[in-house]
């Protein structure tokens, strides 16, 4: 009779414990880790992510906070320069879970995961100061266009244009001028503006952003310089959160692609666009 209820006793611990896995699959993954903390790595390239004491955080932030806070996770938000962010995730630091990032990055593939829905896109301008004849004379005809010039950019970035990406990978100074560390908008913004180069080409919604505070903020030198041309879209330019290619990544991926699906049909992905001046880029 001992041995009987021992056995059924286990029984009922095998079977709890199947069920409670089960539930975990069925109504919410996330639950079953408590409040996990997630780390993702991101750059200070307002308004996708900010580095702000009082400020916003950035529409990639608040995005990802709307969607895994509701799962019942914690996030961390660790702002690093770009090839740092590269360098750590390939390196696979303890304390990082993911990375903000694009599928033609070069990161390690073999341990990246990208999930089924992007969290924004990357486009790119030509700028130059207004009074630069370059903006009623030159036209981009491909690299050979950007010969002689000298151009602003930033070390480790990809480009909306491939062609334009490699160039400026392998160009050097005087013409090719990237820069690398944290203050890359604003340093570039000044390069531009002391006419140490002639172009300055960037992401267009960082430094369209960018441009606007500083009108706002009664700095008129910003009037002085203008996005006058879209460089070409020739490679994927979608954003992901990538996580690494584990159990735990799988489940992060499964619930941002869910929790972004959520927010865009409930219109609140618009909402936290809309505090940045964007919108919706589907």
């Amino acid at each position: 009779m001992k041995t009987m209820r021992t056995q059924t006793a286990k029984f009922i611990r095998k079977a709890s414990f199947l069920l409670l896995g089960c539930t975990c699959i069925i109504f919410n993954a996330a639950t079953c880790h408590g409040n996990k903390k997630i780390t993702i790595l991101v750059e200070d390239d307002c308004p996708y992510s900010c580095q702000s004491e009082n400020g916003p955080n950035g529409f990639i932030q608040d995005i990802l906070l709307a969607i895994f806070t509701e799962e019942n996770y914690t996030l961390e938000f660790r702002i690093y320069p770009w090839l740092r962010i590269m360098n750590d995730f390939n390196a696979q630091r303890a304390s990082v879970d993911g990375m903000i990032g694009m599928k033609n990055h070069p990161i390690n593939k073999s341990l990246a995961l990208f999930p089924e829905e992007e969290i924004a896109q990357y486009n790119h301008k030509f700028y130059a100061r207004v009074d630069s004849p370059l903006i009623k004379s030159w036209q981009y005809e491909g690299v050979e266009s950007l010969k002689n010039l000298k151009i602003g950019s930033m070390k480790g970035w990809t480009y909306s244009d491939k062609k334009i990406t490699e160039y400026l990978k392998q160009g050097s100074a005087p013409f090719v001028q990237p820069l690398h560390g944290e203050g890359g908008t604003e340093r570039n913004f000044r390069k531009l503006l002391t006419g140490r180069i002639d172009l300055w080409i960037s992401n267009a919604t960082n430094t369209d952003y960018f441009l606007a505070k500083e009108r706002e903020a009664g700095n008129k030198s910003a009037n002085e310089v203008i996005g006058f041309l879209k460089v070409p879209v020739t490679s994927d330019v979608n954003v992901y959160p990538i996580f690494y290619n584990n159990e735990e990544g799988r489940i992060y991926a499964a619930v941002f692609t869910d929790g972004i699906r959520r927010l865009r049909a409930n219109g609140k992905l618009q909402t936290i666009m809309q505090i940045y001046g964007l919108s919706d880029w589907k």
